[in-house]
């Protein structure tokens, strides 16, 4: 990079594209790539938003830019290749960014480069040619409610807003239109209140103020159609307290066909403006009328709300304080939204499952945070329809036509003996790459090349053949870093030999947006889960309903036939983003119970991975009135550590017993028993006594 950079405050948020024109201004199949005099990509930006600031300036995005996209660049290639790679990535995303100057080292003239870039696919309404404009969205907080936020329009009040310079450092480069998302709106899946008309008066670091409305002035009030809003639309920063929307949306054949006006705001009416339609959200019609015929004793009541608004905006000193304010409930409501709309599926007519609430709020935490579930139970519990109604929920199950790439179920065959069976194998007689009908290759290729598209791999009935065998790549890269998890298809010498090497290379990558879910049946015809298995994944025991639940759900809601909304990888992302790191005490339970088991078990215990991936289970758990931080506790117990206690009575009698009086006793009850604090382990206590009743029957626990 031949640039001298200087470190600057947060700068406007720019929306644009891969821009492939060539020197000529021609476009071309890799315009705009550049391998730079250290032999790194870079690539040049369009923005689509203020464009006529940077009509003649030309935006860099730098060879480090491109690989926190998550771009993986192979310079074995040759240069043309490279560039054909890059422009694949390239023309399916939208980039949001900042954009920062310096001066070049080489000529001394003026530089101009992207940063904090944000990627996202492009929307199924995307057109090339789009200009977009941005609008600030204001979120109902515990400070700010519909009320305040109207008043503040119409009165000249002040609005926290996170980061006001994200669009300008100055009122001027604020443009007419403003969204407020109501908490409810917000639950429901909607994007919210459109206000158009809006006049900004002034912004800095922690407020905006509006221009008072005058007499003619009015600000239209419109619901917006979030379905259709959302073909077109992005969220520009982690609070979603910006969204970019096109220019033809905010006109007005589409605008009165994509957000309906429901009312006005300040001014006098027109005597040919529309009677206001009466908002689907009742409470929001009441407080627009309100406003619109208010009354002098109410316009003082206003003013005093206004300036209280503005006291408590300025209580808000820092900017951090004013986006945890914003962007922490968003996420969390996002989750929730998730799991709802995953009971609901699994409660449906269409797929008659009978679970705990608990245990679907575990499966989901499980696969957020770690690359491999395994799901067991007794056939024909519905572990499959599980997964599957999971991928629905996401909204990636129904897609083109009711196919889906993003969702793979692969039934495992027990012939599969090595990873040939589940990935392919190369020809060498007729030099050629041959993929296994599993479509597992395509699904890890098409995931590389959509990196915010979020795919879900299911191994149904894993154990029919040796897992440690057909799976045994996969189980040694799921532990390494995102970046070095490479799968060997063949040897990289015979790579230049083989006709379709450029669709199947040598190496491929298991990208981070690929989560791998797998069921068990335990019978006769199974193998048994390795510890090397275990040690990897979650393993979850699907507890089962009385039968006399299933009779209250026999009046079942269909499914809604229209698809949920999908929820992208960097969406679903967001929802595990906590860290905490265990406590003395937890971690001093832990280490007891690594004590005791490797003493009865010499080559068991709790490693240092499972003690990883139990903290951020623990981190990242949901909470709910149900499933509160002792529940999530005792299901780690129970699903990563106890599923390692296996062996004969003589290796497990001192861990686990019935004593006289017929009351499960060991060394592994004491323990739960003196870490009451931490949980009752209802959970783990039931795993215990199966075993106990296994060791008691059979002489054997498995």
């Amino acid at each position: 990079m031949d640039v001298n950079q200087t470190q600057t405050k947060p700068g406007k948020r720019y929306i644009g594209i891969w821009d492939n024109h060539d020197q000529s201004g021609d476009p071309s199949e890799t315009g705009g790539i550049i391998i730079d005099t250290y032999g790194g990509l870079m690539f040049i930006l369009r923005v689509l938003n203020d464009s006529g600031k940077f009509d003649d300036k030309r935006i860099n995005v730098y060879p480090q830019e491109v690989k926190n996209l998550g771009y993986r660049d192979d310079r074995r290639r040759s240069s043309e290749n490279r560039k054909r790679k890059l422009a694949e990535f390239l023309s399916k995303l939208i980039f949001i960014f900042d954009v920062e100057a310096g001066k070049s080292l080489k000529n001394g003239q003026d530089n101009f480069f992207a940063q904090n870039i944000q990627r996202l696919p492009r929307n199924n309404d995307f057109e090339i040619d789009d200009q977009f404009v941005t609008i600030p969205v204001f979120h109902e907080t515990d400070n700010l409610d519909q009320q305040k936020f109207e008043d503040a329009l119409v009165d000249g009040g002040s609005v926290v807003f996170p980061v006001p310079s994200l669009i300008s450092a100055t009122s001027e480069g604020f443009g007419t239109f403003a969204v407020f998302q109501s908490k409810q709106q917000h639950g429901q899946g909607e994007f919210g209140t459109l206000y158009d008309g809006v006049s900004v008066k002034d912004a800095d670091d922690d407020h905006i103020i509006f221009q008072e409305s005058a007499n003619q002035r009015q600000i239209h009030v419109r619901n917006i159609d979030s379905a259709k809003w959302s073909e077109g639309q992005y969220s520009g920063d982690e609070a979603q307290s910006l969204m970019f929307v096109p220019e033809r949306y905010l006109k007005s054949k589409l605008l009165n066909e994509y957000a309906k006006q429901t009312g006005n705001l300040g001014g006098v009416a027109k005597k040919t403006a529309p009677k206001p339609i009466v908002k689907e959200v009742k409470k929001a019609a009441t407080k627009s009328q309100k406003v619109v015929n208010k009354a002098p004793k109410a316009v003082a009541k206003h003013e005093q709300a206004a300036k209280e608004n503005v006291a408590v905006a300025k209580k808000m000193t820092t900017r951090q304080a004013t986006r945890n304010v914003v962007s922490e409930a968003p996420k969390q409501n996002q989750e929730l939204d998730l799991i709802r709309r995953f009971r609901e599926t699994v409660n449906s007519k269409e797929y008659g499952l009978t679970l705990y609430d608990n245990d679907l709020i575990n499966f989901h935490n499980s696969v957020k945070t770690n690359l491999l579930t395994i799901l067991t139970g007794l056939s024909g519990t519905g572990k499959s329809k599980i997964v599957t109604a999971y991928a629905e929920a996401f909204g990636i199950l129904r897609r083109h036509n009711g196919q889906s790439n993003q969702f793979n179920m692969i039934s495992i065959r027990p012939s599969w003996n090595d990873d040939a069976d589940l990935l392919g194998y190369a020809d060498t007689l007729n030099n050629n790459y041959r993929p296994a009908d599993s479509g597992l290759l395509e699904t890890l290729i098409d995931a590389n090349h959509n990196p915010d598209k979020l795919y879900l791999v299911v191994f149904d009935e894993m154990n029919l053949a040796r897992v440690e065998h057909y799976f045994s790549q996969f189980l040694s890269v799921l532990e390494r870093r995102p970046e070095d998890r490479l799968i060997t298809l063949y040897s990289k010498n015979i790579e230049p030999r083989l006709y379709n090497s450029d669709k199947y290379p040598s190496h491929i990558l298991v990208p981070e947006n690929v989560r791998f879910v797998g069921t068990m049946n335990v019978d006769e015809s199974t193998f048994q889960m390795s510890d090397k298995l275990i040690d990897r994944s979650n393993t979850i025991s699907l507890r089962m309903v009385p039968f006399k639940d299933r009779k209250a759900m026999a009046q079942r809601p269909s499914l809604k036939k229209e698809d949920f909304p999908e929820i992208s990888d960097h969406a679903y992302k967001d929802m595990a983003d906590s860290s905490r790191s265990l406590t003395s005490t937890e971690l001093d339970f832990f280490w007891r119970l690594n004590t005791s088991i490797n003493n009865s078990l010499p080559d068991v215990g709790i490693s240092w991975r499972t003690l990883d991936s139990i903290e951020d289970f623990l981190a990242n758990a949901p909470t709910t009135a149900d499933y509160t931080a002792e529940v999530a506790f005792d299901y780690q117990v129970a699903q990563r550590i106890l599923p390692k206690i296996r062996g004969t009575r003589e290796m497990l009698e001192e861990l686990i017993h019935f004593d006289r009086q017929g009351e499960l006793a060991g060394e592994l009850v004491d323990i739960l028993n003196q870490s009451s604090k931490l949980s009752a382990f209802p959970l783990s206590r039931n795993v215990l006594k199966r075993k106990a009743k296994e060791l008691q029957v059979n002489g054997f626990a498995r």
